[in-house]
């Protein structure tokens, strides 16, 4: 006698799918509005199918409408922001971390990004205290050497007042204005 540890799935009309916990991956959480419980559907029935067909459907037309936007976006032309050697490398030079593989990666992309001759499109994801705010310090000081002026945005307030102090640190030694 063999006993399996299984999770319960509930369908439509009490039926069960049991599934055992060594292959709970082939399982997706189903994500919904709070308070909004899904309509369940019947095991082995049409329903989930149809479900499928359209969500695929409807990737299909989402896939296509941005291709044809990154296409727009790369024949549109940008604003092509240049090294400033002395300036920048002083920046670099007064950072007081040791940046990791992934930091100089990402600031080595987002450079790349900006003095090409098409409108940047990038988004820098990573955990907390993982040098993001310095990749957009590098980011945000190429620009004002060039000319031009930025803005950063941030979800909360707490955040926005330590970008506002970091970046004040950061440029102190420099002809930038921090507001």
């Amino acid at each position: 006698d063999h006993k399996i540890e299984c999770l319960q799935v509930e369908y439509a009309k009490g039926e069960f799918l049991y599934v055992p916990v060594d292959e709970l991956d082939v399982l997706n959480r189903y994500v919904t509005y709070e308070g909004f419980l899904p309509n369940l559907d019947k095991m082995g029935g049409n329903t989930w199918r149809i479900k499928q067909k359209r969500a695929q459907k409807s990737i299909i037309s989402f896939a296509r409408d941005l291709l044809e936007l990154y296409a727009m976006r790369k024949s549109v032309k940008g604003v092509s922001y240049e090294r400033e050697y002395t300036l920048e490398s002083d920046l670099d030079r007064r950072f007081s971390f040791v940046e990791t593989e992934d930091q100089k990666q990402a600031i080595a992309d987002v450079m790349r990004d900006l003095e090409a001759s098409y409108p940047m499109d990038r988004l820098l994801c990573g955990d907390v205290s993982f040098g993001k705010t310095e990749v957009a310090i590098r980011a945000a000081f190429r620009v004002v050497v060039n000319g031009g002026q930025v803005a950063v945005l941030c979800p909360t307030t707490i955040l926005a007042f330590q970008h506002f102090s970091t970046f004040q640190k950061r440029f102190s030694s420099f002809p930038v204005r921090i507001e």
